[in-house]
């Protein structure tokens, strides 16, 4: 599992979600479920999701002057080729 956070200076919403997603079914990703919180994605064996939200109080300070964060969640299985 592989998770990467885009850092913004104000809280993001669905509405970036649906943007992300949307540049990432340009390079062939397919839409799964959009929940209230999550947009989730498909890509061969790969499910990812995407969450829009504030940074959590406890990482507040750490990474200020950053409001929120977009969260990917990527899960999948990796094979070698010879």
């Amino acid at each position: 599992m592989e998770t990467a956070w885009r850092l913004s200076r104000q809280v993001l919403t669905m509405r970036e979600a649906h943007l992300a997603a949307e540049r990432l079914q340009q390079r062939g990703w397919k839409l799964g479920k959009v929940k209230t919180e999550t947009i989730s994605l498909t890509s061969g064996e790969w499910l990812a999701a995407l969450a829009p939200g504030p940074i959590p109080d406890e990482l507040r300070a750490k990474l200020a002057p950053h409001e929120g964060v977009l969260i990917l969640t990527a899960m999948g299985k990796c094979a070698r080729h010879p």
